[in-house]
């Protein structure tokens, strides 16, 4: 059974993932598919997690 996500996905700077708030607190990132993550990218996806 998944959890029940309270946020819409917000997109990662660059496009490279998103990232969702779940019901249980736990922050959900997914990195697309075959995509390079660099210093800037993982920055970035905590800029998404603080918006």
């Amino acid at each position: 059974m998944r959890e029940r996500e309270i946020q819409e996905p917000v997109e990662v700077d660059g496009g490279k993932g998103t990232v969702r708030l779940r019901s249980d607190g736990i922050i959900h990132l997914i990195w697309n598919p075959k995509v390079r993550i660099e210093a800037h990218d993982a920055r970035a996806a905590m800029a998404a997690v603080t918006r």
